[in-house]
Order: C-alpha cells, then sequence, then structure tokens
C-alpha cells in the first residue's frame, strides 16, 4: 500500500510539473450576454474588459468606447450621433459562476470624459483634435491600480488606427478610484494629448497602411498572475505565482502599433519596488533582447528605453511575430500545469486589399508557452463569424477555483451596431475550459 502511495505522489508531482503538461487549447462554455441578462434594469455598450484581482478582494476592469449607456443608465438611441469615448472603472463582485459575478456589476465611473463624433479623422494635427483615450491593460500592485492609458485618432480603417501615445496612470484603491481626480496622472480636458507621455511616438515611427504614424510599444497589456499582481499571497488555487522572476518585476506585453492585426509584440519590465513613482518612470522599463526561450532572469538579456526610439527597434525581441495578426494581448499564467496562455484577435477583412470595415468577422489567435520569453506555440484558432468577439481578458479571482484548469474571460464584440438587448457590443462573460495533454 505504502509503494502505491509513493507511486501516486510522483505521478501527481511530474503531472503539475511545467515539463509534463501542455496546453493543447481551450473549449468555451455558453457565453452570457450582459444586456440579454440584465436589461431594462442594466445596460452597458463599452469594449476592452482588461481585469485585475485586487487587493480589496475585487475584480476591477477598465475599458472604453462607451456609447452613451453605463450600467443603471438610459440606453442610447438607435443611431447615436456620437460616443463617449471616456475610460470607466467598473467594479466586478460576488462570486463565480458566471450569473452570480455578472449580475452583481456596479456602476461605471469614468475617469476620463472626452467626446467623439462620427466621421471625425485625425492626422496628427494639433490637439485638440478628434483623438480619443483608451484604457488598456488594468493591474493592481500592492493596493494601487495601474492602467495604460492611448490615445487613438479615429478615422481611416479602424485596425489600422493609431496607437501613438501611452501613459500609466495610477490610483491608490484607498483613495478611493472612484473619484477621477484620484488618478495621476490625468491628460489635460478634451482630446488634449499629454505632455510627456511615458510612451511617446518613436522618432522614427512605423506607418500604417491608412497613412498613420504608429508607436512600437503601444496597446500594452499586464501579464497576469494572481490577486493583487503576485504580492497578496504568492499563490492562485493552491498554486505557486513564484515564476519568471516574478515578485521583483511586473511584465507587459506591447505592439508595434495596433490594437489588432499588428504583425510584432514585445515583452517589457518595469521592478516593482517603489511602487508609482518606478512604475510610471519610463527610465525604469527595460525590454526584452535576449533569444526566444532564453532565461528571463539574465539581466544581459534585458535593454534599455531607447529601443523604442526608432522603429524596427534597436534589438528588441519579437516574442509574437505575425505580419498583420496581433496585436493587444491577455496573457495569464496558469499555475496548475506552470503554463502561460495569450489570445489575439484579428480581423480577416482588414487584410485584404484594400481593407473592409466589416468588424462582425473576427479570428482568435491562441498561443502557450512555459515561459514569458517563450517559445510561443499557436495552439488553436477560433472564428466568430457573427459575433465578432474581440480581445478577450482573463479574470484572475475565476482561476483561483483549480489553479487553471477552468477560468472566465471577458470580452466586447461586434460593434456595427448597438442596442440594449441582444447585440454583442457589450460584456460578455465566457466559461473556459483549458485543455492540457502529456506530450
Amino acid at each position: 500500500m505504502l509503494k502505491r502511495v509513493t507511486l501516486l505522489l510522483s505521478f501527481l508531482s511530474l503531472a503539475t510539473s511545467a515539463y509534463a503538461w501542455r496546453l493543447t487549447g481551450i473549449t468555451l462554455g455558453t457565453i452570457t450576454n450582459y444586456n440579454t441578462l440584465n436589461y431594462p434594469t442594466h445596460f452597458v455598450e463599452s469594449d476592452t474588459f482588461s481585469s485585475t484581482w485586487a487587493s480589496d478582494g475585487k475584480t476591477y476592469s477598465i475599458a472604453d468606447d462607451n456609447i452613451q449607456g453605463w450600467d443603471g443608465q438610459a440606453p442610447p438611441p438607435p443611431n447615436p450621433n456620437g460616443y463617449n469615448a471616456s475610460v470607466a472603472l467598473l467594479t466586478i463582485t460576488g462570486s463565480f459562476p458566471t450569473t452570480a459575478i455578472i449580475g452583481s456589476l456596479e456602476n461605471a465611473m469614468p475617469i476620463l470624459g472626452v467626446t467623439h463624433q462620427n466621421g471625425d479623422t485625425d492626422q496628427g494635427s494639433p490637439p485638440p483634435s478628434s483623438a480619443t483615450w483608451k484604457g488598456f491593460g488594468l493591474m493592481s500592485i500592492a493596493g494601487t491600480l495601474y492602467g495604460f492609458f492611448g490615445r487613438q485618432p479615429e478615422g481611416g480603417v479602424q485596425y489600422y488606427t493609431d496607437e501613438w501615445t501611452t501613459q500609466i496612470i495610477s490610483c491608490a484603491i484607498s483613495s478611493p478610484c472612484t473619484v477621477s481626480s484620484n488618478w495621476t496622472p490625468l491628460p489635460p480636458p478634451g482630446s488634449f494629448p499629454f505632455t510627456s507621455p511615458m510612451w511617446p511616438l518613436p522618432s522614427t515611427p512605423r506607418i500604417s497602411q491608412d497613412g498613420y504614424k504608429l508607436g512600437l510599444f503601444t496597446t500594452p497589456v499586464w501579464v497576469e498572475y494572481g490577486q493583487d499582481y503576485n504580492n497578496l499571497t504568492g499563490t492562485l488555487g493552491g498554486f505557486s505565482l513564484n515564476v519568471d522572476n516574478n515578485t521583483r518585476y511586473a511584465y507587459a506585453f506591447g505592439s508595434d502599433g495596433y490594437s489588432f492585426n499588428g504583425s510584432n509584440d514585445y515583452l517589457g519590465r518595469v521592478p516593482i519596488a517603489g511602487g508609482a513613482t518606478t512604475i510610471q518612470n519610463a527610465a525604469n522599463w527595460q525590454y526584452y533582447c535576449g533569444p526566444i526561450g532564453g532565461n528571463i532572469s539574465t539581466n544581459s538579456n534585458w535593454c534599455s528605453p531607447s529601443l523604442i526610439s526608432s522603429y524596427p527597434p534597436t534589438g528588441a525581441t519579437a516574442l509574437f511575430s505575425e505580419p498583420f495578426k496581433v496585436g493587444e494581448v491577455g496573457v495569464q499564467y496558469l499555475p496548475v500545469h506552470g503554463r502561460y496562455i495569450a489570445i489575439f484577435t484579428y480581423y480577416p477583412a482588414a487584410n485584404q486589399s484594400p481593407p473592409i470595415n466589416k468588424v462582425f468577422n473576427t479570428v482568435w489567435q491562441i498561443y502557450e508557452a512555459g515561459t514569458l520569453t517563450g517559445p510561443w506555440t499557436k495552439i488553436q484558432t477560433i472564428v466568430w463569424n457573427n459575433q465578432g468577439y474581440y480581445t478577450p481578458y482573463f479574470i484572475p479571482q475565476s482561476i483561483d477555483t483549480d489553479g487553471g484548469l477552468t477560468g472566465e474571460a471577458l470580452a466586447a464584440g461586434n460593434y456595427l451596431r448597438a442596442c440594449p438587448t441582444g447585440c454583442y457590443y457589450t460584456m460578455n462573460m465566457m466559461p473556459i475550459t483549458f485543455n492540457y495533454a502529456n506530450p
């Protein structure tokens, strides 16, 4: 009997190592559309729901492109003349499964209000202009929320629009963060840009297909681990999160200029010690320039901010590289088997010549790896022909149940049409089963 127990324990130890079980894909359960579930009492039109499990136990999400109505407000007219391009903060409370947490979405708090009228264009003209603000990755680190905040001109083909300035804004959760003035730094009112953003337009930018100048480390999204990044317990679902030197650094992936249909993604890191003073100083950021699959803890594999001063970057390693099929990405560590998962969205119509504004057809490309430096392996594609779901973001709190066998994600969908009931341009909660196999 003792021999059998010993063998069983040895098998379990092997099964949970990073070398035994590889992620082979995901299976999606029944997707819950927020408006269908809650209208007319509650109503949300928005997208890009990057989420973080904060130190106070709540899940927060940064969102943008809000079409007039937020939770508890009146729905927009059938054909709105414009939309509120503010960034809003959502707090999600309750417990899983889906219906419990999605049904308790609290009222959203606009961090910044900028109104954009449909049909405006911007080719980099002096401010104020029709540029709008976008919220990308949101992360709670040691009790403070850090959100990537970018300025995007609206015009041309949506998928090649210009994310050309990016800044991290922060707010101590105890402030509270439902007051916009507690976020810092906020840009000037209207559509004026930051005076000195952390990631300005490079001196030699990339020029997009529709003529915009593109940055390098744009549409950044933090790498997700557990509660309060990895500062509260260091575990998720009972499994250790202490990997890839993440007790010292916070990581983010940034693209070469696109939210969608970009070509390369780069890995950046910043020391956690020092809090906002350190994290919001571009001089403290480094970019991975070592070999694919290289040691993430080797300092010589990391290079200085000068890498982002021109395009192409001088020496930075593109850990994801596929022409016009990468961009803004959600990355989550799954500790039960020691693997990472990443999902990119691209629009097939945008890669046609000329590009077509056809947002209801999207493709997800799903990658996995055993370390942030890769190699990242594409394991699955999912086509959404009508729903057009895009930029799914994982909810770390949901993965705490079993450490990465199951979880949930938030995503918006087809934004050609907004409506109070049933349309996909709202928050959609997606139950996920992570599939593993012994290679």
